[in-house]
């Protein structure tokens, strides 16, 4: 079949499995009016699935004939199906290169001309996979409203009280049998936009390349060791003069997905008798992931299976101060940036060291000081997930950058596993919750940062 004849003929009818892969195989099939057909495909497979929930319901029955199970289950089957051939169509369009679904890999590439390869802190993961569509239950009624908390609550105390019947059926399609749950896209990805809402790095700029593979590469300049730091990229010429080359380079970043995971612990009196107990979990395990994040961000040592953060990342200004903090220091750090042809827009240290920077006075009058006006466009964020060193004098690390260079690549899902057996779980009465998610650190331009290490307070 032609493209063309496809793309006409897809809203009339379901079309038959085979005839779909065939097309989705077909190098020619590439563009959002193929993707938006398959997408109509799908939307068939969901209305002849929903139709027969709704013949059971309106029969007065809570659970399906034998006959009406197999046809729903062919129903969905079929919808997943043509999902992975959607994706294959997806990619290809991205690309513009065929990729068969036997032989993809677990890898991907992006180039410039990708659309939203990195979410900045405005941007929400949610708008960008309603933008990327394809993912499970794009379109039903009802997908706006399911909420992450709910699923939660309901897979940790088997109380299904108050979910809506796409939660039903995302809470039992994402289930297996050992209590593990693969949260679906259009949740993790509300879930991900609370965890950034955490993070300090996030505040302060940094951004979020979202990945769907294992590995992803995305092209960045060339590091000042590669390239001289005074090097002019661009040079005028006489007529007829020979072009003055120049070593501009462009180098590959590899994102790897690393798993952190984070084990929530709850009795099973706190889940039956709290009422927030679905919005208490998600903010628990939101908030320690967040914090983790934040640290390796930062701080992270890339000995695996640690991604590596801004202090240990190649290219970047690391110093020891062996001083203690004022605003001349700070104002030397962001000076520092700009001579790097960067503009700071953020400073990250702790609470001790925010504290010493709003202790200082004036001589002789005591006075509190007000920073320089210098600093007023280099915002402080503050977390504590940079220690103190300890030792004696006592000191910290403080960095200083722009933080929109700061890349975090997170996979677009994640899997929770509960348990009442695990552990000391049964005989304590409790409910483990174990959630785990995939993400790596890399900077767009190393030489945007710069950290002092041996800071005093």
């Amino acid at each position: 079949m032609e493209i063309t004849q496809f793309i006409a003929d897809t809203a009339k009818a379901p079309m038959a499995l085979a005839e779909l892969t065939t097309i989705a195989a077909t190098r020619a099939a590439h563009g959002d009016d193929v993707l938006a057909a398959f997408t109509t495909q799908i939307e068939h497979r969901s209305r002849a699935a929903q139709a027969v929930l709704d013949a059971a319901q309106a029969a007065g029955r809570d659970t399906l004939l034998a006959s009406e199970q197999r046809s729903y289950d062919a129903a969905m089957r079929e919808r997943d199906s043509i999902l992975s051939l959607q994706r294959a169509v997806e990619a290809r369009t991205a690309q513009q290169s065929y990729v068969p679904p036997s032989q993809a890999t677990a890898t991907e590439t992006r180039t410039a001309g990708d659309v939203d390869v990195v979410l900045g802190k405005e941007q929400r993961a949610a708008d960008w996979l309603q933008k990327r569509g394809g993912y499970l239950y794009a379109g039903e009624q009802g997908v706006d409203s399911m909420r992450f908390g709910r699923v939660v609550r309901a897979l940790a105390t088997g109380n299904k009280t108050g979910l809506s019947a796409l939660e039903l059926r995302a809470l039992s399609e994402g289930s297996d049998g050992s209590g593990g749950y693969t949260v679906p896209e259009v949740l993790s990805a509300r879930f991900i936009d609370r965890t950034r809402n955490a993070m300090v790095v996030q505040r302060a700029g940094a951004q979020i390349v979202p990945m769907t593979s294992d590995t992803l590469h995305i092209a960045r300049l060339g590091q000042p060791e590669a390239v001289s730091p005074h090097i002019t990229t661009a040079q005028w010429k006489q007529e007829n003069a020979d072009i003055t080359e120049t070593d501009l380079l462009l180098e590959r970043v590899t994102f790897t997905a690393r798993t952190l995971p984070v084990l929530l612990k709850m009795s099973v009196e706190l889940s039956e008798d709290s009422v927030n107990i679905d919005e208490a979990i998600e903010r628990e395990l939101s908030q320690q992931l967040a914090q983790e994040l934040d640290r390796v961000a930062l701080l992270g040592s890339g000995s695996a299976p640690e991604p590596r953060g801004v202090l240990n990342q190649s290219g970047v200004d690391v110093a020891a101060l062996n001083d203690s903090i004022d605003y001349d220091h700070l104002i030397d750090l962001v000076s520092a940036v700009a001579a790097r042809n960067h503009t700071a827009n953020g400073r990250l240290y702790n609470t001790q060291i925010a504290a010493s920077l709003a202790k200082l006075r004036s001589v002789p009058t005591g006075e509190y000081l007000r920073q320089p006006a210098y600093l007023d466009s280099v915002t402080p964020y503050v977390t504590n997930q940079i220690p103190m060193a300890g030792g004696s004098p006592n000191s910290t690390t403080v960095f200083v950058g722009d933080w929109s260079q700061l890349l975090i690549g997170l996979r677009s899902s994640f899997r929770l596993e509960v348990s009442r057996t695990a552990g000391t779980a049964f005989e304590k009465l409790q409910i483990w919750i174990r959630a785990y998610l995939r993400a790596d650190v890399q900077l767009a331009h190393p030489d945007a940062f710069v950290v002092r290490t041996s800071v005093g307070l």
